[in-house]
C-alpha cells in the first residue's frame, strides 16, 4: 500500500496534464496569446503547480478544501477559482441547504490516515504532501494509520457540588494511539485510593468510543449520592506508549446545609 501510494506521489510529480483552456464563460476575459516568457514563477505551492485558465502559464494549485473551478458551478464576480492540485480533484459540494449559493472544493483523491516521517498523523497523503512543502522538509510516509501516541486527556472532569441523595456524573475524554483505556479511581478524604468500580452499588463506571478519532469517553456515576463519596476521583487514560490523568474533587452537602442555604439564598437547587 505504501509503495502504491509513493507511485501516485511521484506520477502526480512526473506526469504534466494537459489542461482545459477555459475562455468560453461569461464574465471572464478572454484569452490572449500565449507568451510563457511573461509569465512569473510560483514558489511554495503546498499543492504543486498547475497551468492558468488560459493554458499559458504554471500557478499553484488549489489545496484541499479549498473552493475551485467546476464546470456546473456558475462564476460569480468574473473570478476563477483556480484548479486542484496534486493528488485533488475539484468536486460539486452536496451538503448544503437549499437555497445556498452552489460551490465545489477540492477533494484528496487518495484518501487514508498516515503516519509522516515526522511522528505526526495526517488525514490523507494530500495533507501530508502540503505539510512537506510548508516546512520547506522533506515528510516521508512512515507508516498507515495513525502515528503510535502516549494518552493526552482533552477534556478533564469537572468539579462537583451536590446535596445528599442527588445523582452527579463525571465525563472524561482522551485520545492516543492505540487508543487508550479510562480508568477510574478515587481518593478519599482520609487520603486512601479506591480502584472503581468497588462494590457500592450505587458507583458505576462507563467507556464508549469518540468523540472523535482516536478518542475514547469515559463515564462514572454516582447515584443516590452521601457525604462518605466526598473526594477527588481521577480518570486515568492509558495505552502501552504511557498514561495521562485528570482529577475532579466531589463534595457532597447534607440536607440541613443544603436548605439552610437555600433558605439564605446563597445556594439554590
Amino acid at each position: 500500500m505504501i509503495r502504491s501510494l509513493a507511485f501516485c506521489l511521484l506520477l502526480s510529480l512526473s506526469s504534466a496534464k494537459k489542461a482545459k483552456i477555459i475562455d468560453d464563460i461569461p464574465g471572464l476575459e478572454k484569452c490572449g496569446d500565449c507568451n510563457p516568457d511573461d509569465c512569473l514563477r510560483p514558489s511554495d505551492c503546498t499543492a504543486g503547480q498547475v497551468k492558468d485558465r488560459c493554458g499559458c502559464c504554471d500557478v499553484c494549485g488549489k489545496g484541499q478544501y479549498e473552493l475551485c473551478f467546476h464546470e456546473d458551478v456558475p462564476i460569480n464576480d468574473g473570478i476563477f477559482l483556480g484548479r486542484c492540485g496534486d493528488n485533488l480533484e475539484c468536486r460539486v459540494r452536496n451538503d448544503l441547504d437549499d437555497g445556498e449559493i452552489p460551490e465545489a472544493i477540492c477533494y484528496c483523491r487518495i484518501q487514508g490516515t498516515l503516519c509522516g516521517s515526522d511522528n505526526k498523523t495526517y488525514e490523507n497523503l494530500c495533507a501530508l504532501m502540503a505539510q512537506g512543502v510548508s516546512k520547506q522538509g522533506n515528510i516521508i510516509i512512515k507508516s498507515q494509520g495513525p502515528c503510535d501516541e502516549a494518552p493526552t486527556v482533552v477534556s478533564a472532569p469537572d468539579n462537583v457540588k451536590n446535596k445528599t441523595g442527588s445523582s452527579v456524573a463525571l465525563i472524561c475524554e482522551a485520545r492516543g494511539y492505540p487508543i487508550p483505556t479510562i480508568e477510574w479511581t478515587w481518593t478519599r478524604v482520609d487520603g486512601k485510593t479506591v480502584y472503581l468500580p468497588s462494590d457500592d452499588l450505587r458507583v458505576s463506571v462507563n467507556m464508549r468510543g469518540g468523540p472523535e478519532k482516536w478518542q475514547v469517553t469515559g463515564w462514572l456515576q454516582i447515584l443516590d449520592l452521601h457525604k462518605e463519596h466526598e473526594g477527588d476521583y481521577t480518570c486515568v487514560a492509558q495505552n502501552k506508549h504511557g498514561m495521562a490523568e485528570e482529577s475532579a474533587r466531589i463534595n457532597v452537602e447534607g440536607e440541613k446545609d443544603a436548605e439552610k442555604k437555600v433558605r439564605s439564598g446563597k445556594f439554590k437547587y
